[in-house]
């Protein structure tokens, strides 16, 4: 099966299994938290997505980038790993201004995943001010229908 990478707002995170996260060197500890979102994806029978972003945040807001690897081949190492798709999120000042539900929101829209795998220290939205506290298990809330739960790993 081969990896589909498009845009996030392309793509469909209905009941998916995701991995999210910047995945600056796709190092062990990134391919630990893929493979988790993978596994468990297989394991429910439903499909696995990675999201990141088409840049490091950081690029936005500083003129330094040690950067493990370009975003191009970082995006390739990431749709070699195994999941259905990459899902790529146009990262700007206007998706670096959202709080952290609108940010939420405006990734997600209408198709809320069933659990989102992150590593420990995951933050999003302005100012990096929405964060995942407590760990494994933890649900967040769209709405009044959309819910998924968290997986953090180390």
């Amino acid at each position: 099966m081969s990896c589909r990478v498009r845009s996030a707002s392309e793509a469909s995170f209905a009941d998916a299994i995701c991995a999210f996260g910047v995945f600056d060197g796709v190092h062990e500890g990134h391919r630990f938290i893929i493979r988790t979102a993978i596994d468990q994806a297989r394991e429910a029978g439903v499909r696995s997505v990675i999201i990141t972003f088409d840049k490091d945040p950081t690029e936005l807001f500083s003129d330094a980038h040690d950067k493990l690897m370009g975003n191009e081949e970082r995006l390739d190492a990431l749709a070699s790993l195994g999941a259905d798709e990459v899902a790529v999120i146009a990262f700007d000042h206007v998706e670096a201004s959202l709080p952290a539900e609108a940010f939420l929101e405006d990734t997600f829209g209408a198709g809320a995943p069933r659990a989102v795998v992150v590593g420990e220290g995951f933050r999003f939205g302005q100012g990096a001010t929405g964060a995942i506290e407590g760990g494994a298990g933890m649900g967040w809330r769209l709405g009044s229908s959309r819910s998924w739960s968290w997986m953090v790993r180390p």
